[in-house]
């Protein structure tokens, strides 16, 4: 462990030199992950610094930024030992830092290396599904874990990241479901065809021969970066004493053409993929399980409130509809009407 971190220092100020070289350092990431899905690597890690490593790799914007990124999601696995480290070392100003770049849609002509070196690197789906997940698995674990004052404190400076700057983090939350949405929907509408397809040629087909085929596709295609995105929405919308925060969630949907209750259905959708009877699962994974359930109860709850008893059902197919208002304590719907009296004031940000 020591020695794969070790090997990585020195790319803390170049990139790599030749292809041959950036493939090495693919392949070390690759490796570092492999190491921490033991835990006593990720302990290991730990003591080597290795966060704080990473953390300052994704900070410099270069050629290891992207494997940063992926081992910084490895390490994060609900023991608490890396989600308190990272906050620590002030993980969060960079990883939000991150999290507002976009992936890059232009298509670049092709340099020599020697113009490569020292070129900052677009972000990619891959990066963007990495910064979510560890966005998501710090909600989790501190939803999960706050029993004493520095927990708190911990995530109070994480859901306040969504209100600097006029909550524009909210928005990009907002942008990313709607990308991540419309693959999702894409991928099963091929899918279904493709069901079609073999179903034509076999009298006797049965999908749920091909189910985990199928699930590979719609997770590969968009749908994981989807659960996790929306995992990050529920809290946001759930989250107690935050009136301008939620408000604001609640106009950008509604703005956008984004339903709660396509949300809640992402989130369930999710929540079966966590479902398990093994009785060897990990403690973490049994309480991000339970994490999971308690905030789409919770969401449904908001839901129904906000809804009312004079509205009609919401339905829940994918297409999405004005979403109703999140907040739940008596107010009116924040729509675009109210925009102004919902804004955080100035004090309300906590930076990181």
């Amino acid at each position: 462990m020591s020695k794969t971190d070790g090997h990585l220092q020195c790319y803390r100020k170049r990139d790599p030199a030749s292809s041959d070289e950036e493939e090495m350092v693919e392949n070390l990431f690759t490796t570092l992950c492999s190491l921490l899905m033991l835990p006593s690597n990720r302990v290991r890690f730990h003591a080597v610094e290795g966060v704080q490593l990473m953390t300052l790799l994704v900070k410099k914007k270069m050629f290891c930024r992207s494997g940063a990124l992926r081992v910084l999601d490895f390490t994060m696995q609900g023991e608490g030992l890396h989600e308190r480290t990272f906050i620590d070392c002030s993980g969060l100003k960079t990883l939000f830092a991150a999290f507002m770049m976009k992936e890059s849609t232009k298509k670049k002509k092709k340099k020599s290396k020697s113009k490569n070196k020292g070129r900052k690197r677009e972000m990619s789906s891959q990066d963007e599904e990495h910064i979510i997940g560890c966005i998501a698995k710090l909600f989790l674990f501190y939803d999960a874990n706050c029993n004493d004052s520095e927990d708190e404190m911990r995530y109070s400076r994480l859901v306040h990241k969504f209100c600097e700057n006029q909550f524009e983090k909210v928005n990009r939350l907002v942008e990313m479901h709607a990308k991540y949405f419309e693959l999702a929907v894409a991928a099963t509408a091929a899918i279904e065809l493709e069901k079609r397809q073999r179903a034509a040629q076999r009298d006797d087909y049965d999908p749920t021969e091909d189910e985990m085929e199928f699930l590979s596709q719609r997770l590969e295609a968009g749908m994981f970066t989807l659960h996790l995105t929306d995992v990050v929405i529920a809290f946001i919308a759930t989250c107690p004493g935050e009136m301008a925060m939620r408000a604001h969630l609640s106009r950008v949907l509604y703005m956008q053409d984004v339903s709660l209750d396509g949300i809640i259905s992402v989130l369930e959708d999710y929540y079966r993929t966590l479902e398990s009877d093994d009785s060897e699962m990990s403690p973490q994974a049994r309480a991000k399980e339970r994490t999971v359930g308690q905030l789409l109860a919770t969401l449904k709850t908001y839901f129904e409130r906000s809804r009312g008893p004079a509205n009609t059902p919401a339905s829940l197919s994918p297409s999405p509809s004005p979403s109703p208002s999140l907040a739940h304590d008596g107010g009116e719907a924040a729509g675009p009407s109210n925009a102004a009296g919902v804004m955080c004031e100035e004090g309300d940000s906590v930076s990181d």
